[in-house]
């Protein structure tokens, strides 16, 4: 990856997680604990298209 697509590609990422995150009252689901509940699947198809 170019060194000028990475921040793209890190805003992608975060962009993925907020969207799919499990969130309450309470708790704000981790990224390791996404990544363990949905694989890295939806990541790399938003990044890679």
């Amino acid at each position: 990856m170019p060194a000028d697509d990475v921040a793209s590609t890190l805003q992608t990422i975060l962009d993925v997680y907020l969207d799919i995150r499990g969130t309450n009252e309470q708790d704000v689901e981790g990224f390791g604990d996404v990544i363990d509940r949905v694989g890295i699947a939806p990541f790399k198809e938003k990044v890679y298209g």
